[in-house]
């Protein structure tokens, strides 16, 4: 799962970098001026564009200085948990998501709560909980007319759906976000859009294609799409290639980058999946020893983040 974005639709990677780097030397001066009020909202600023270019510790370290600066404000704590969550800190992100939707002061931030409760903290262990966020959370948002959110929300209902096997309901939600992502041209969400398409073709058998539309949602994580979906792309695409029975050696690379890439811009938790998909290919796909004993490293260490994350193994 990757975090809500609260700010502004993001133009670029490069201009959420330049933002970052704007926001990190003004930090500079705020600190020699011990002016709190715009030091914590300028830390806050670091947390998100950091959050948002799958910086999830540096993320973390400016929004842990946030606030303790004080009180947090309500969006605060929302981001806040949000890095929580992506870091795999899931109790701790929980708590300060519910009390962000607590202490929310008005309907679309109380939505944008509840929409990240139910897309950041409802790992695997929590499906359960889900939907009921997220039918709320889409109710609110379309009354407040935040058409991006609405995206975001209907793709993370036709996630919850496809989870529980309800291919109808997550196709209906795909084609809700679909119209949405085309007539407000919001690229940065696009890759998710893709990744959904490939895991509903997979699931209903059609290796082949699910090989295309993973192969296309690569292409769209650019400039202008959101570079924390990247593995979850690539380890779609590896399995779509496996699942065909078809150019292995590819599957493999494509497992490899997944890996990179999560470890460079993924949620704590799409790293331990990837790896653990990547150590299950070596034991799979390979009689060399060296290879199987590469796979065995791949997955102690996959079992390693999951047991620091408290979610099951999918080896259980």
């Amino acid at each position: 799962m990757t975090t809500v974005q609260t700010s502004a639709a993001a133009p670029s990677i490069t201009g959420l970098y330049d933002a970052l780097h704007t926001a990190q030397s003004r930090l500079i001066s705020l600190r020699a001026e011990n002016r709190t009020a715009d030091l914590i909202q300028c830390l806050h600023q670091i947390g998100d564009y950091s959050l948002l270019v799958g910086e999830g510790q540096a993320a973390l370290d400016a929004l842990r200085e946030a606030v303790q600066h004080g009180e947090p404000t309500p969006a605060l704590q929302l981001t806040f948990g949000q890095a929580l969550c992506f870091n795999g800190h899931y109790a701790d992100g929980k708590v300060q998501l519910e009390g962000a939707l607590a202490n929310a002061g008005d309907e679309s931030l109380r939505g944008l709560c509840l929409l990240s409760l139910g897309r950041d903290w409802t790992h695997p262990n929590h499906f359960s909980s889900a939907l009921s966020y997220l039918s709320e959370a889409l109710s609110i948002l379309q009354a407040c007319k935040l058409d991006q959110q609405v995206a975001v929300c209907s793709l993370a209902l036709a996630a919850v759906h496809l989870r529980e096997g309800r291919q109808a309901e997550c196709e209906a939600y795909l084609k809700q976000a679909d119209a949405l992502l085309s007539a407000c041209k919001l690229y940065w969400e696009r890759p998710e859009w893709w990744r959904l398409s490939a895991l509903l073709a997979l699931d209903g058998s059609h290796y082949g294609q699910a090989v295309k539309l993973a192969s296309k949602g690569l292409g769209t994580v650019d400039n202008r799409g959101d570079v924390r979906l990247l593995a979850g792309l690539y380890r779609m695409f590896a399995t779509a290639l496996e699942r065909n029975h078809e150019r292995i050696e590819d599957a493999r690379d494509a497992r490899h980058r997944a890996v990179n890439a999560a470890r460079a811009s993924a949620p704590r938790l799409e790293l331990a999946y990837a790896l653990f998909e990547l150590g299950h290919h070596y034991k799979t796909y390979s009689n060399r020893p060296t290879f199987r004993a590469r796979g065995s490293g791949y997955l102690f260490e996959a079992d390693r983040l999951f047991r620091e994350i408290e979610i099951e193994s999918p080896s259980g």
